[in-house]
């Protein structure tokens, strides 16, 4: 198996996957792709309220109650794809609509995929 892709709904947790995989040097990954991913599990995101009557998936209170399933007793910090995205991404792919609570978070992702992925 000399290539992994990834592909996932709300994929925070794909973002985290490749991080570990990446600084553990274990394997690199050919490319990503995430639809609605789910960035900041904190949900603090201007989208989560701003789209929150227009979203006809998700509502703000499944989200909280997602992040509780997802940390169990680990701390937010520790399980947070915001704060464990630190390396460098292969070709992304990432599809969210306008409406969407979480648009911002699809942003802030692929704001941080750039920041860390040079130009060639």
């Amino acid at each position: 198996m000399q290539n992994i892709s990834f592909i996932g709904d709300n994929a925070g947790l794909a973002t985290s996957v490749v991080s570990v995989l990446n600084n553990r040097n274990i394997r690199k990954t050919r490319h990503l792709v995430m639809l609605s991913p789910w960035i900041d599990l904190k949900c603090s995101s201007y989208s989560i309220i701003n789209n929150a009557d227009i979203d006809s998936i998700l509502t703000e209170k499944q989200l909280h109650f997602y992040t509780s399933l997802y940390i169990g007793k680990v701390q937010l910090s520790e399980a947070n794809p915001k704060e464990t995205f630190f390396s460098d991404f292969p070709p992304t792919l990432i599809l969210v609509e306008s409406n969407e609570i979480l648009l911002d978070d699809s942003k802030k992702g692929y704001s941080k995929i750039i920041e860390r992925q040079p130009f060639t």
